[in-house]
């Protein structure tokens, strides 16, 4: 017992240096009123030390229900960055394949392009060379139009030249004629003389 009290008043001495309450000694209660006393502000100590406890039990409680959300929500984040990474990859494997689809089907398309302008260039050469054949075979065929025509104007004037000279020459060589027998006939009834 000498010991608890000599603990006791040790402690009640740092407990005075700490908390001041070093006058509880100098009044005249015994000193088992004092250990009451002591007691008594222990429990009420302890009383506030566990309703401490308890709040900071309540808090540290919050604060993990807190974390455990804060947690799960990470978690949930970390799944949905974690699938939105991995659309990011699909969509950007997507995109390269649609780049390299559509670059081929642009080479794809150039080159189409370049061989029906070869094509076109080749048509359009030969069709300029059948123009060129179709007009001279026409200018052919028009000037042997032309030229018959042309011959057949030369022969219809000639023809009509001949017919009509042929008319005046006959008419001349007839009076000719008439004019030489007119003449014999002269020169025969002369004759007789």
């Amino acid at each position: 017992m000498e010991l608890e009290l000599k603990i006791l008043k040790e402690k009640v001495i740092e407990d005075e240096k700490n908390s001041g309450i070093g006058s509880m000694f100098d009044d005249e209660k015994t000193s088992h009123q004092h250990i009451n006393l002591l007691k008594t502000k222990y429990m009420k100590m302890r009383r506030d030390y566990e309703k401490k406890m308890q709040e900071l039990n309540k808090i540290k409680l919050d604060v993990i229900s807190d974390q455990y959300i804060l947690n799960s929500q990470i978690d949930i984040i970390t799944q949905h960055t974690a699938k939105l990474y991995d659309n990011k990859h699909d969509y950007e494997l997507q995109i390269k394949k649609d780049l390299f689809d559509t670059d081929k089907k642009g080479k794809e398309a150039q080159k189409a392009k370049l061989s029906l302008e070869a094509d076109l260039r080749q048509l359009e050469s030969e069709l300029k060379k059948e123009d060129d054949q179709n007009y001279e075979n026409v200018m052919i065929l028009d000037q042997g139009k032309v030229r018959d025509e042309y011959s057949q104007l030369r022969h219809d004037r000639d023809m009509k030249l001949i017919t009509g000279n042929y008319d005046e020459v006959s008419k001349e060589l007839a009076s000719i004629l008439a004019n030489k027998k007119a003449a014999d006939d002269i020169h025969m009834g002369k004759a007789d003389l």
